[in-house]
């Protein structure tokens, strides 16, 4: 059957306003089946064109949909896209469209292409899916790469936090098993990282993209520098921004050095240094 869409992300997004005022950008994602960046920015489009007005800042934030907009839009308030109609289908599609050109991208890489010569037609084809259905998700390729290193550092977040949760007492040896964890979640995926990491060497709008990203990270790795250092097992006199800085970049830098494609030597090899290198810049002498 052809993959029919009858509204546009924005027309989605615009009628669950119009529905509900007090809807926040999570609301709106899982209503549309996007990430809540992607999200933001349809809610923004809808700002800048006049559709929507917020009230208020920050995540709190309410909008509202002026009343000669709403008497357009309130009639349609039935129709839905495909088969996520309110029945909370949203993040479980987006999430199989994303896994499906995530693997795509990955298989296309190994086998020798590169991202800058990949067409959304050949993407579409070694995903099985329309070209209609990529283009409700993602405006362009450079979309489609953001929204999967996004992706991907989530899950290299997700085992982080076996590194970011341990005890206060945990020794050298767990914070190196976490490590490893960190560095295969990687592996798993570094076709994808080299891809941004080569977009953002050579397109601006990739670069900010990513670096807005890896900022997240940062922030992540910060915080955690300071809880560390208000409990007693981080070292005090390090800068927490700085030296957050320098393990996420410096990571992603040596990770995409040197991790291959298989091969778990690489994985351990790279998880102990990377292990080595935490350890004695942040808990030598107080852990």
């Amino acid at each position: 059957m052809a993959d029919v869409e009858l509204l546009s992300p924005h027309g989605i997004a615009l009628l669950q306003l119009a529905h509900d005022p007090r809807s926040r950008v999570q609301d709106i994602a899982e209503r549309v089946g996007l990430s809540e960046r992607a999200a933001q920015r349809l809610i923004s489009d809808l700002i800048d064109a006049g559709l929507v007005v917020r009230a208020g800042s920050g995540p709190a934030a309410a909008f509202d949909v002026p009343e000669a907009v709403r008497a357009r839009v309130v009639p349609l308030q039935g129709l839905s896209r495909g088969d996520e109609a309110g029945n909370g289908g949203g993040a479980t599609k987006r999430d199989d469209i994303r896994g499906r050109l995530l693997a795509a991208v990955e298989r296309i890489i190994e086998a020798g292409g590169s991202y800058a010569e990949i067409t959304v037609e050949r993407l579409v084809v070694e995903a099985e899916i329309s070209r209609s259905t990529f283009y409700a998700y993602f405006q362009d390729k450079a979309g489609l790469l953001q929204a999967l290193v996004g992706q991907v550092l989530d899950e290299m977040w997700a085992a982080a936090e076996a590194w970011i949760s341990l005890p206060p007492q945990a020794d050298r040896l767990a914070v190196r098993a976490a490590m490893v964890g960190v560095v295969e979640a990687y592996r798993r995926h570094r076709v994808v990282m080299i891809a941004a990491a080569d977009g953002a060497a050579s397109t601006p709008s990739m670069r900010s993209q990513y670096e807005a990203l890896m900022s997240l990270t940062v922030a992540r790795i910060a915080e955690h520098v300071r809880s560390g250092q208000r409990a007693g097992y981080v070292r005090p006199d390090i800068d927490a921004a700085h030296a957050a800085t320098l393990l996420t970049w410096g990571t992603e830098r040596g990770l995409y050095k040197l991790v291959g494609s298989s091969g778990s030597d690489d994985v351990a090899r790279a998880g102990r240094a990377l292990a080595d290198l935490v350890w004695n810049l942040l808990y030598a002498g107080y852990r």
